[in-house]
């Protein structure tokens, strides 16, 4: 009767920990992997909000001023007016609001996405308010709202500079002098929400904060991936 072997104690606890070993590096690996995933989704939802926040704002800020030689004069940029509906500046939670006048061009629609005529005077109002850029137009010289709209959510602050005569001031600066303003510069700080992975964070949990242009924006101690985006944008029909 040929002579049975098997693995001794030694050896199997050898086994365990091997396996045990392999089973860990693995899971490890997993979890970095998931990870980084969720950072890389965050952060290109981030990209594409950044990119597009700051296009829409544009498309519209550069009209400001915009006169075919027709009805009404509009001023680019229109501020300390806030017995009515809209003015320009330090407003929500710190964010600074932006409104614009301009008369409009041929197929222009209002940044609300509602269609006007040719030649209409349009307002426009730009802030942020509970973490959503918003929009809101009115075309009778700010008395009451036209058409208003969400842009985007997931926009905690908005700050911006106005260009005049190389020096960049706020717009409630007393020293500003609208009418010779042609740059104007604007920062966005947008957050993906709370990044997580099997409900556990995703990011380390630590005091944060943001510089806006020259505004310090925090501190945030969460598990938000948060962006700074900005941008210049030239008033060409102010120059």
């Amino acid at each position: 009767m040929p002579k049975q072997t098997g693995f001794t104690l030694v050896e199997i606890m050898i086994s365990i920990l091997l396996g045990s070993l392999i089973i860990i590096s693995i899971s490890s690996l997993y979890l970095t992997t998931n990870r980084s995933m969720w950072l890389t989704d965050a952060l290109a939802q981030n990209q594409e909000n950044g990119r597009f926040s700051l296009e829409v704002l544009s498309h519209h800020i550069r009209f400001a001023g915009f006169n075919p030689g027709t009805g009404q004069t509009p001023q680019a940029i229109l501020k300390n007016d806030c017995d009515k509906i809209f003015c320009s500046q330090n407003n929500i939670n710190g964010s600074d609001e932006l409104v614009i006048s301009f008369m409009a061009p041929e197929g222009y629609r209002n940044c609300a996405g509602g269609p006007v005529d040719k030649g209409d005077l349009i307002i426009s109002r730009f802030w942020v308010e509970d973490n959503t850029l918003h929009c809101a137009v009115s075309m009778d010289n700010g008395e009451s709202i036209f058409d208003s709209a969400p842009l985007l959510d997931n926009v905690e602050s908005m700050q911006i500079l106005a260009g005049s005569q190389s020096q960049f001031l706020h717009l409630d600066d007393v020293n500003l002098k609208i009418s010779n303003v042609q740059t104007i510069r604007i920062a966005l700080l947008l957050t993906s929400g709370e990044v997580s992975q099997n409900n556990k964070p995703a990011i380390e949990e630590k005091p944060r904060s943001y510089a806006l242009l020259d505004e310090k924006i925090g501190d945030f101690n969460d598990t938000s991936l948060r962006q700074v985006f900005s941008t210049s944008i030239y008033l060409v029909n102010n120059l």
